[in-house]
């Protein structure tokens, strides 16, 4: 049930608008989802009519925790027009905030997305629109 109403969520959020264009580099702050937290995924929508490159992208760890090593990326070093991509890391015993960073070029590329925290069991545990 989590996992559904977190796709559910996911596709308001691009259906109403949530926006992250306008911005060479695209970070969702921290987001700490509960003790149990065990994966990060960024979620990236192209809304736009042309490919977006990605220069930069990555999860990382609160108070400089260093950032962390993907263990899945459909997103690599662009994203087509009216396609979907994300990128996870798995947290291991981490119990801090995480961030999401993405450099997307053009600047100003129509771009939407979504830090997304999951449990174990890879259940939707907390979310944040990236700004």
């Amino acid at each position: 049930m989590k996992k559904k109403l977190s796709n559910l969520f996911f596709a308001i959020v691009f259906i109403s608008g949530g926006s992250i264009a306008h911005a060479d580099n695209t970070i969702a702050g921290v987001l700490f989802g509960s003790p149990n937290q065990n994966s990060a995924v960024c979620y990236l929508f192209n809304t736009g009519s042309s490919a977006v490159a990605i220069t930069s992208k990555y999860l990382t760890a609160e108070n400089g925790g260093g950032k962390y090593a993907l263990t899945y990326d459909s997103c690599k070093t662009s994203i087509s027009a009216g396609k979907v991509c994300a990128f996870q890391a798995t947290l291991g015993s981490a119990n801090g905030g995480v961030a999401c960073s993405v450099t997307l070029s053009p600047s100003g590329a129509s771009i939407r997305g979504e830090l997304e925290i999951r449990d174990s069991g890879a259940y939707h545990i907390s979310n944040v629109i990236l700004r």
